[in-house]
């Protein structure tokens, strides 16, 4: 399995990686490990499924868990969406389009209150926007 070296790690660091198996291991950084780079650490065979890291903590310090990356996320997205829209057949789209002047939709006067959030107080304007038949 190969884990990226965590930011602010250098060689000669504890790196502490616990397995969805609720296996621990401790990997020494060797000589060279830099921030970004890949290492490569074997682990023991997993009792059933893929072993993965769920939590892993830098000379005792526990590291938080990386973001994914939106690029893929969106590719997901993206390719979850269009299987969707392939499963529909050509008899079921149909595309709508709508206009319409929004200048009904404007706010006449507007307000500042303040609201609780939390245990914050924040201003909030408030706009009126009259209704007419």
């Amino acid at each position: 399995m190969f884990i990226d070296v965590p930011h602010g790690a250098a060689p000669g660091d504890r790196l502490s990686l616990v397995t969805n198996s609720n296996q621990n291991l401790t990997v020494l950084l060797p000589p060279g490990a830099t921030p970004g780079k890949k290492l490569s650490v074997t682990l023991p065979a997993a009792a059933a499924g893929e072993i993965s890291i769920v939590r892993m903590m830098l000379n005792g310090v526990e590291l938080p868990r990386p973001t994914p990356d939106p690029a893929a996320l969106l590719k997901a997205h993206r390719q979850q969406t269009d299987g969707h829209w392939l499963r529909v057949g050509p008899a079921e789209k149909c595309e709508t389009r709508f206009s319409f002047p929004l200048s009904a939709f404007r706010p006449t006067s507007s307000q500042t209150v303040v609201e609780p959030f939390g245990f914050w107080q924040l201003p909030v304007v408030r706009g009126h926007v009259p209704i007419t038949e």
